[in-house]
């Protein structure tokens, strides 16, 4: 089962001055459900809660030569561990990098591996329960994927505000190779 979105152009509506809980909307631009081997290739994706979503029975995901900005919470959503590729994409503004986070249901190593390569990632602050916050590269746990980054850009819009510890100190132990 292959599922390609190939080029297109999403402008979601989400706001990016409000806080978070009241603009909460769990959505993304583009949910891969059901969907084996789901790809983005070429899409141009702004103003998205989620900019790509991968649910439980949607493996082995790939986001490709895209143009994603202003995202409120996470670039791709992969909270169910699977083998992810991120490849020759610009981020130009996200809460978070790649969420891989099972809020504990996962309890082992898949042995999965999240590929960046090739792509410029920008985490931006947004207000987050009354002050400004930015989040991680990743958002993950003890038993989320191993990271592989190459070739790759990470910028933080430092703007003065608050972020998540945990979830930088966990991404980087995580990342198996770098360069």
């Amino acid at each position: 089962d292959i599922t390609s979105v190939v080029g297109g152009i999403i402008n979601g509506e989400v706001p990016q001055e409000s806080d978070w809980l009241p603009t909460y909307c769990n959505s993304a631009a583009v949910i891969f459900k059901n969907a084996g081997c789901g790809t983005v290739d070429g899409l141009r994706v702004t103003g998205a809660w989620d900019a790509v979503r991968a649910t439980d029975r949607s493996p082995y995901l790939t986001v490709q030569n895209s143009w994603i900005s202003n995202v409120r919470d996470h670039t791709v959503e992969n909270d169910y561990f699977f083998p992810l590729l991120f490849e020759d994409n610009l981020v130009d503004g996200a809460f978070n990098g790649i969420s891989v986070h099972s809020n504990g249901e996962i309890t082992q190593d898949t042995g999965a591996t999240i590929h960046i390569q090739g792509s410029v990632i920008r985490i931006r602050e947004y207000l987050y329960k009354g002050e400004q916050y930015f989040g991680a590269l990743f958002k993950n746990e003890e038993f989320s994927p191993s990271i592989a980054i190459h070739n790759t850009i990470v910028a933080v819009d430092y703007q003065g505000g608050q972020t998540f510890p945990v979830y930088w100190e966990r991404g980087w132990d995580k990342i198996e190779s770098c360069s």
